[in-house]
């Protein structure tokens, strides 16, 4: 797991983190690596999460996440220490890049170091896999 402190934004850049939590991993070569070379790929089994340990102080954050969305792709769950947090359907019947999912009014009633979970937890009926794809993820205090 890898430990970040948050004094205003944190920014995880995700493959910077050798020493996260999950079986996720870089798309092999080919057309997504060459276009998308920073990004983590999730196993394609439903329930398969990637975890970041992130210090936050008490306070109101807004959680912006990059992801893709593809056919083949699941629905991405995003807990704080046990709690989901946001959920968002991946899939899409062409391919949709760069795509910035944003959760906000997320409150750390106390400070300390907290669990950022990134899981899939099942898939649109028109999809055929659970594949997930992450690039960035970027914690701000609003309040």
């Amino acid at each position: 797991m890898t430990e970040i402190s948050c004094l205003g934004n944190t920014y995880i850049h995700v493959l910077h983190y050798s020493n996260m939590v999950g079986a996720w991993t870089i798309p092999a070569p080919g057309w997504a690596q060459v276009h998308y070379p920073n990004w983590l790929r999730s196993s394609g089994a439903d329930l398969d999460s990637v975890e970041y340990q992130v210090y936050l102080p008490a306070g109101t954050y807004t959680v912006q996440i990059m992801t893709l969305h593809l056919t083949g792709r699941g629905i991405m769950d995003v807990d704080l220490d046990g709690v989901e947090i946001g959920s968002f359907d991946c899939f899409a019947s062409a391919f949709a890049g760069n795509q910035v999912k944003t959760i906000s009014g997320v409150v750390v009633a106390a400070g300390g170091i907290k669990t950022l979970k990134i899981r899939a937890d099942g898939k649109n009926p028109l999809s055929g896999a659970y594949y997930l794809d992450l690039s960035d993820i970027q914690i701000s205090r609003t309040a």
